[in-house]
């Protein structure tokens, strides 16, 4: 496992600039072109090659060029790295088998200025609406949705499955013998997932415990503060992202209540800033970098001529670390 001073050498950064970074440290002052950088190294030396995975050697190919939209500004995707890793999927594959990458910000130009014609394929990363959805089909016919399928009918897609995600969770927590569940962040879907994990898993629910609000540390510190107001703690927390979790730990050490002797704290997604939290967050990885891979490969098979849609559910697996309590 890469270590902070690891991420420090290869950036050129202090070993506690790095670490204020990985652990969302608004008090810092540092460029919005070292947290990208920082995050991406941090990404970068935790990135492996799924086992058994082809690739392509030998005589070289003739380059192609693939488009890769991001719904995100560079900013956001900074706040929430489960896209970046996504996208470092995606580049790695690129890179590995000679194909040229243009990537467009979708909310820094709205597409302005871009020459879809330019492109083999495209590559569109996160919840376009759905006129956005017609514009981008209509420049360019190969093309690859990830992390949202807005038609499996007719249009490539790769996705993770969260309800199973958030089930297997669940399922986890019982395990270890957690009946008062907390939740906090995302949305009104992923509340409902919870919900329905828990009433399949025959727990009950606590309305008093569940927070919704975003996926960006700051929501993880207001709504985990919110809980902590009403006094009595559940036994354990599954956030909606690792990034919301490092929030709510901040609103947990400022509050004095210990991880995990006081109250558990559940990430999602398993960004690598969750090893270098304190203590290092349990979360439930999904494959991100995996996801980027198989959109690059899908836009290969549709250049050779497949035309039947293909939709690619990427795995998930529990990552246990100190910030779950062993019962």
């Amino acid at each position: 496992m890469a270590t902070i001073k690891d991420i420090a050498d290869r950036t050129g950064l202090s070993m506690s600039t790095v670490s204020r970074v990985l652990n969302y440290d608004k008090t810092l002052s540092v460029t919005t072109e070292n947290r990208k950088l920082i995050l991406e190294i941090a990404e970068e030396l935790e990135y492996k090659i799924p086992k058994n995975r082809k690739k392509t050697r030998g005589k070289r190919r003739q380059t192609k060029v693939f488009g890769l939209l991001h719904f995100l500004t560079i900013e956001e995707e900074i706040e929430d790295p489960y896209f970046i890793s996504i996208r470092l999927g995606f580049e790695k594959f690129c890179i590995e088998n000679d194909i040229s990458i243009v990537k467009n910000y979708f909310k820094d130009n709205n597409f302005e200025g871009v020459d879809f014609t330019q492109f083999d394929g495209v590559v569109a990363i996160g919840n376009f609406s759905e006129s956005d959805i017609d514009k981008i089909v209509s420049f360019n016919s190969n093309i690859v949705f990830v992390d949202t399928s807005p038609n499996e009918e007719r249009l490539d897609s790769v996705v993770a499955d969260i309800s199973k995600a958030i089930e297997k969770c669940i399922k986890y927590f019982k395990t270890l013998g957690f009946k008062n569940i907390g939740f906090i962040g995302g949305d009104i879907e992923r509340k409902e997932m919870f919900i329905n994990s828990m009433k399949s898993s025959h727990l009950e629910v606590y309305e008093k415990w569940i927070e919704i609000g975003g996926f960006k540390p700051e929501n993880g510190t207001r709504l985990m503060y919110k809980i902590i107001k009403k006094g009595e703690l559940p036994e354990v927390v599954l956030t909606a992202s690792d990034s919301i979790a490092v929030g709510a730990l901040s609103s947990l050490y400022k509050a004095e209540i210990r991880v995990p002797d006081d109250i558990s704290i559940f990430g999602f997604n398993d960004i690598p800033a969750a090893k270098y939290t304190s203590p290092p967050l349990s979360t439930i990885k999904i494959e991100t970098e995996f996801m980027g891979e198989c959109a690059a490969e899908l836009l290969l098979e549709q250049i050779a001529g497949r035309v039947i849609s293909k939709k690619i559910v990427v795995p998930s697996s529990i990552i246990p670390r100190d910030s779950v309590l062993k019962k």
